[in-house]
């Protein structure tokens, strides 16, 4: 990114060069704790590499409590950010949709979009709007974003978004936190938080705060909130 932003010829003769030796766009490096290399894929070509960063679905275009869950009557989004991770232009024409979604899910513009062009190490944020139909209680649902890019790495990329519909968040209510609610009532602190520590989703389901490995010595805590007891508590 330093290269691209200090002269882009010189940006591109790096990504031709690493590419050459198999560290191209498409490039998969092994697992961080791997000490053998298996798992890395070569890739010998500079092109674009479409990903999605992130996304959320709120309730913000037409909601009655704002609380950031759809309800019934209420009109809200799916929101993400696209980026291009590899070093030539992606061109206008990749698609984000939301595959195979729930019944329960309604999608007035339609369940999918296409992306404007964006140039190499760029990103967007593109949104879907989203209600549901009448439904009777909470429901758990995990969406599938399917974004298919001309010329991309791979056919498809699949990046399950868990959330829930139809229900209503109650400060203060439960002794137990499974982190199902955002934002989160725990905190971080220290000097870069933000890069190591992040609400994640596991592949059963479920949600847990996960630390990253970041290679150098840190102070940021993740703290839940202060504990409360009754006065008449010993």
């Amino acid at each position: 990114m330093a290269a691209r932003a200090i002269d882009p010829a010189d940006f591109n003769t790096v990504a031709q060069a690493f590419a050459r030796r198999g560290a191209g766009s498409c490039a998969v490096s092994p697992p961080k704790n791997s000490v053998d290399l298996v798992g890395v894929k070569e890739d010998f070509q500079v092109r674009a590499n479409g990903v999605i960063l992130a996304a959320k679905v709120d309730d913000s275009l037409a909601s009655c409590d704002d609380d950031g869950i759809i309800d019934g009557g209420e009109l809200g989004r799916v929101e993400l950010t696209l980026y291009n991770a590899g070093a030539e232009l992606l061109p206008a024409g990749a698609i984000v949709e939301v595959h195979q979604p729930d019944p329960a899910l309604v999608f007035p513009d339609g369940p999918s979009l296409v992306a404007p062009a964006l140039e190499a190490l760029s990103s967007t944020v593109l949104e879907l709007p989203i209600s549901i139909a009448a439904i009777q209680e909470y429901r758990p649902l995990t969406l599938t974003l399917r974004l298919v890019t001309p010329g991309g790495c791979v056919e498809f990329l699949d990046v399950p978004l868990d959330t829930f519909i139809h229900a209503d968040l109650k400060p203060m209510a439960s002794r137990d936190d499974d982190l199902e609610v955002t934002p989160s009532v725990w905190t971080t602190d220290g000097g870069n938080a933000e890069a190591v520590w992040r609400r994640s989703s596991g592949p059963e389901g479920g949600f847990f705060w996960h630390a990253d490995d970041v290679g150098r010595p840190t102070d940021t805590p993740s703290s839940p909130p202060p504990s409360r007891s009754p006065p008449t508590s010993p």
